[in-house]
């Protein structure tokens, strides 16, 4: 045979050397890219994390921003203003205008809210303007109402009575509002005060009230007439009412629960 020299084309290529026969041989491991970190180091870590986002926390809410909103108690009621003005409402609707049709009228307030003021004070006719020192909204109130009922009617207002043809005296038997209640149970009622000193700190003591059913129901009341006739010799021309409008509003507790409001008016609507 043939030898060929090591490394010539065509020569055999032999395995590398391996070790000596019967040698033991060592089981190579993969490295690890992440070893377990210690367990009590990584448990101090989540608990260092949970104290920073607890004062990040606590931090943000003590220095963020605060709101405070306005809130105003006016002297009157929503519910009371809407119970008055709604019964002046029905009342003045139940008015008739009979007669009054195309007529140029002035309406006089006296009897309505009082002695008028002077006519010189501002320039305004006598008995157009109400006294402010004893109407109320209330009245005001019915007084516009009453106008707007004569517009839309076909009447023509002015504000000289002497222009007029025919004057329309307004008047009101009253405006007012009732309150009812009823109690089913045991009241509140002062505590003795031989037992207490009579109070604690200046404020009276009182006990708890007991309703298996209470109720407290608002009813309003408007009265309106009025009456016309002409300027010139007081000839009757028509008149109308008295007419009385009513509201009404009411709540109800039952065995302690409520109110369950019920009425006429938008307070009390759903």
């Amino acid at each position: 045979m043939r030898s060929h020299p090591e490394g010539a084309v065509g020569a055999p290529r032999l395995p590398p050397p391996g070790p000596p026969s019967g040698w033991p041989m060592r089981r190579q491991t993969p490295p690890q890219l992440n070893p377990d970190p210690d367990p009590a180091s990584s448990h101090a870590g989540r608990v260092r994390l949970l104290l920073l986002a607890t004062l990040v926390a606590v931090l943000g809410t003590a220095s963020g921003g605060c709101a405070t909103i306005r809130v105003t108690d006016p002297a009157r009621t929503a519910t009371e203003q809407f119970l008055i003005s709604g019964s002046i409402q029905d009342a003045v609707a139940a008015l008739s205008m009979d007669g009054l049709r195309d007529q140029l009228v002035f309406v006089d307030t006296t009897y309505l809210t009082g002695d008028p003021p002077p006519s010189n004070q501002g320039g305004v006719a006598a008995g157009q303007i109400i006294d402010r020192t004893r109407p109320s909204q209330d009245l005001l109130f019915l007084l516009g109402e009453l106008r707007s009922r004569m517009l839309r009617e076909g009447i023509r207002l002015t504000a000289q009575r002497d222009q007029a043809t025919v004057v329309v005296e307004a008047r009101t038997g009253g405006v007012g509002i009732d309150r009812y209640e009823f109690l089913l149970g045991i009241p509140s009622v002062a505590i003795s005060g031989a037992a207490t000193g009579g109070a604690t700190g200046g404020v009276p003591l009182n006990s708890p009230e007991l309703a298996l059913l209470k109720s407290t129901r608002q009813l309003a009341f408007s009265s309106v007439a009025i009456v016309a006739y002409r300027p010139k010799g007081g000839e009757l021309v028509s008149q109308s009412g008295p007419f009385t409008g009513r509201r009404l509003r009411a709540d109800y507790w039952i065995l302690g629960t409520g109110p369950n409001t019920v009425g006429d008016i938008p307070p009390a609507e759903k």
